[in-house]
């Protein structure tokens, strides 16, 4: 139903008004920026976690998605696993597990943008959650986009505070 707008702003207010989102052909926002086979699997992996949003809890959420994604255990024993094979299959688990918890990191955006759209019934305007889940679209695109861990780990610190700002602002206008 939102689909067809033109701007990123315009179709993320488009969806959050929808009653139920429109499952039929949805392309992810964070999906749109990319191409090929990159686009292929940022589809399949937010399908993949959709049964997450089942839970209403984040620490169920969170592990649904680290189980949806097969991020098993920790990071650090999994990196553990990793670093006990050699050559190729070391690199490729490395990678593997880095995608992992990309998408993981990723997840946990989204879900912040759950949380946010879900304080607009309880009062807080259209217009902030608008901005705040913008600003984390553009933040998800940038993640994407990030060569380094450093990179990843500021892109994940702006959004702490992203969030910490929005809530602030929400506070004041959610309905006791």
């Amino acid at each position: 139903k939102c689909s067809t707008i033109t701007s990123a702003r315009e179709r993320i207010r488009c969806r959050i008004n929808l009653k139920e989102e429109n499952e039929l052909n949805y392309l992810p926002e964070e999906c749109r920026a990319l191409n090929g086979s990159a686009r292929g699997n940022c589809v399949s992996n937010y399908n993949l976690v959709q049964k997450c949003w089942e839970f209403a809890r984040d620490e169920q959420r969170i592990g649904c998605a680290k189980k949806a994604f097969g991020l098993n255990g920790t990071v650090a024993s999994q990196k553990a696993i990793c670093e006990g094979l050699t050559g190729t299959e070391r690199s490729k688990c490395i990678l593997q597990l880095r995608d992992k918890v990309d998408t993981v990191v990723k997840f946990r955006l989204y879900n912040l943008e759950e949380k946010a759209e879900g304080l607009k019934g309880r009062g807080v305007s259209e217009e902030l959650v608008v901005d705040f889940v913008s600003h984390i679209e553009q933040k998800k695109q940038e993640y994407n986009q990030a060569t380094t861990a450093e990179q990843k780990k500021s892109i994940v610190r702006d959004v702490k505070e992203l969030w910490q700002s929005f809530i602030t602002k929400a506070k004041a206008q959610v309905k006791a």
